[in-house]
């Protein structure tokens, strides 16, 4: 029996020794959480999925205001009615339905229902085939009269409405609707208007450039004969629109108390009394159920379209926990919330971890700890469209009316966690696609071309108001799982995101000082010639922590090389000079044409080392109307006092291109008020 014993325990420790040589190694590890750190040491994060998001609207004969709820999909034995009690949901055999809850401020607020926003009506101003095109942006909605001055519809920039066909537009059968012609957009402008023909009150909407249609919508239709009448309502519009998110809410799930690893007494002082200081040992819980939720926090304004799809690798653990320390002077609450790394094993259940007094926070010993979190992930809450069928209250409720829930656009984004052979594929590259130091001139030039990707995401101090706003994303580091309350550094909820852009390019060069390197940085502003000093100081300070120890840094605008451009047109026969002229002048300008395309020498077409060719001079001028014959008779520098071009070719360069250094950009204004930035001439003959 002893040598039996021997031989188990040597098994054991056997095991061991593979098992810890296995998972000491990015190639051969079978655990996850090990392959997941194993990627974060060569800066690579594997992402555990995120939730699916879907747009939901509520159909209601009254106006109510409803306090909390949440949605979930048909299930077996499920009451013949939309909303459900606690007493119904708690029937539902586990795993047979999917929860999605509303994506508010405050879970605890109540939301406002209007019978006027179940079904609204577009207005067509008597036209009976209506039908709005592809891109559309803007509609009008019909609206009611309720006393003197009031209207049902109380619609609302930042309001969500739903788009859909109803009625077949050829038959005029319901049954013939194309589900697939049905979108969500975000109300960005809403104008209360009167037909003054048939004084009806109108309400005018317009929505995002993002949410465009993207198919034709049919307002209204002839129905085919012998009917032969006119056919309004083939579409309409939906309201008491909220977003909604896949994943069930768990509350006060207890993870159990921080042990106590060892504890030392201290002699009083004379400023001190005696104490016992615990030192906290291991602790870490793991959550019961899983899989837990990952979500991407919403920005504070968005378009209805773009918000559905989710970046799984910008999606945080939705979890919180709080922690009790009983005292002598009383319980010690504290609320942690998470970074960005809660650790998924293999069994997907979320294994959570606290920081060791140095790299993250470490809870004190005998603090208890509960969790609040969210169960339900990847592309499990991807249903199709009418599959939201059920509102649960999460208490008894009555009295709120008739409710109808429906989702008419299937919930979509939800993915599934990044696998592990694509962490053992990816990772080992991570490194090299993360640049860390300007070493290069070129590393300098990448660098201020992605200050203008930050600052294209730079918030602006506009604001709104959005009923359906989770809380933004708070700053999270690299190690621990959970943070210390108040390190969260968010934006407010309410703060509107509104993209721009101030760079186009950018160019760098390391140049000898006699001394040290000096890097030179030019940058090439987008939409003007002008790059101002707010701009200029920007860019250094965000270049500095990346500048290279012994280099200077100089960051200034490029050199504009002003241009002086001669045509000799031959006008055909039949075309007025004139406009013939105007046209040569807006299609060689700096501006933006009719059309909305950019003129040949519009500051976006021009950037560093870009020589002038000759032959794109004469493409662009012979596709104007009227012009039978272009001949380039000046393409230089221009210098002031240059007397103008002739007729005949005096300083055309023979290659066909005017070479330009690596720093210089071609300009060509032709404005009388700033004949430096360029001349434009034109030497017209024929035409009448």
């Amino acid at each position: 029996m002893l040598v039996e014993l021997l031989a188990y325990v040597g098994d054991q420790l056997s095991y061991y020794q593979d098992a810890v040589a296995t998972e000491a190694y990015l190639g051969t590890a079978r655990q996850r959480i090990s392959l997941r750190r194993h990627a974060r040491l060569v800066d690579y994060a594997m992402h555990e999925g995120c939730n699916a998001r879907a747009w939901v609207t509520i159909k209601t004969d009254t106006d109510a205001s409803l306090p909390p709820f949440f949605f979930c999909t048909p299930f077996p034995g499920a009451p013949d009615r939309h909303v459900l009690q606690p007493a119904d949901f708690d029937k539902a055999p586990p795993g047979s339905f999917e929860v999605f809850e509303p994506l508010l401020a405050d879970p605890a607020q109540q939301t406002m229902l209007r019978a006027a926003h179940s079904e609204i009506q577009f207005y067509t101003w008597g036209d009976c085939a209506c039908c709005l095109p592809r891109g559309t942006t803007s509609a009008t909605l019909l609206d009611q009269r309720v006393g003197v001055r009031g209207r049902p519809l109380v619609l609302a920039p930042n309001d969500v409405l739903i788009f859909e066909e109803v009625i077949g537009p050829h038959t005029g059968n319901p049954a013939d609707a194309d589900p697939t012609h049905r979108q969500a957009v975000r109300l960005t402008k809403v104008t209360p208007d009167v037909d003054p023909l048939y004084e009806r009150p109108v309400l005018r909407i317009e929505w995002c450039s993002e949410d465009a249609l993207t198919f034709p919508l049919c307002l209204s239709a002839v129905m085919p004969a012998p009917d032969c009448t006119c056919r309004g309502g083939i579409s309409v519009a939906r309201g008491n629109v909220i977003l909604v998110d896949n994943g069930a809410t768990i509350i006060g799930e207890p993870l159990g108390t921080v042990p106590t690893e060892s504890s030392a007494a201290t002699c009083a002082t004379d400023c001190e009394p005696s104490s016992v200081v615990l030192t906290p040992g291991r602790f870490r819980p793991v959550l019961q159920q899983s899989p837990l939720t990952f979500a991407q926090p919403l920005p504070g304004c968005f378009c209805a379209g773009a918000v559905i799809a989710q970046d799984p690798r910008q999606a945080l653990p939705s979890i919180t926990l709080t922690g009790t320390l009983s005292t002598p002077q009383g319980a010690i609450t504290a609320v942690w919330t998470p970074r960005a790394d809660v650790e998924i094993d293999n069994a997907a259940q979320a294994n959570l971890r606290f920081g060791n007094g140095d790299e993250g926070r470490m809870p004190d010993a005998g603090t208890a700890f509960s969790a609040q979190y969210r169960v339900g992930n990847g592309a499990a809450g991807n249903v199709g469209a009418e599959t939201i069928a059920y509102l649960v209250f999460r208490q008894t409720t009555g009295g709120i009316g008739d409710l109808v829930p429906r989702n008419p656009l299937p919930a979509a984004g939800g993915t599934a966690p990044e696998p592990m052979a694509d962490g053992r594929m990816f990772a080992p590259y991570a490194f090299r696609d993360v640049l860390e130091r300007a070493i290069t001139a070129d590393d300098y030039a990448t660098f201020a071309a992605d200050n203008a990707r930050r600052l294209a995401e730079r918030p602006s101090l506009m604001r709104a108001p959005t009923p359906f706003v989770t809380s933004p994303p708070t700053s999270h580091d690299r190690r621990a799982s959970e943070e210390e309350p108040g390190e969260a550094d968010a934006l407010p909820p309410d703060i509107c995101l509104v993209p721009f852009q101030r760079l186009q390019n950018a160019k760098g060069t390391l140049r000898w000082n006699g001394s040290w390197y000096e890097a030179l940085v030019a940058v090439d502003p987008l939409g003007t010639e002008t790059a101002d000093s707010e701009l200029l100081a920007e860019i250094a300070a965000y270049l500095e922590p990346y500048r290279r120890i012994g280099h200077d840094l100089a960051v200034r605008a490029p050199d504009y090389v002003a241009l002086d451009l001669g045509l000799s047109i031959c006008v055909m026969s039949g075309y007025l000079r004139g406009q013939v002229e105007g046209a040569l002048l807006a299609v060689l300008g700096a501006g933006v044409l009719a059309d909305g395309s950019l003129a040949l020498f519009n500051p976006d077409n021009l950037t560093f080392g870009q020589g002038v060719y000759v032959s794109p001079i004469v493409a662009a001028a012979q596709a104007v109307p009227g012009v039978m014959e272009v001949q380039v008779t000046r393409l230089a520098p221009y210098l002031p006092g240059t007397p103008a071009p002739k007729t005949t070719p005096d300083q055309v360069p023979s290659t066909g291109v005017l070479a330009l250094g690596p720093f210089q950009i071609a300009r060509l204004d032709n404005d009388p008020n700033a004949p430096a930035n360029g001349r434009l001439t034109l030497l017209l003959r024929g035409g009448r």
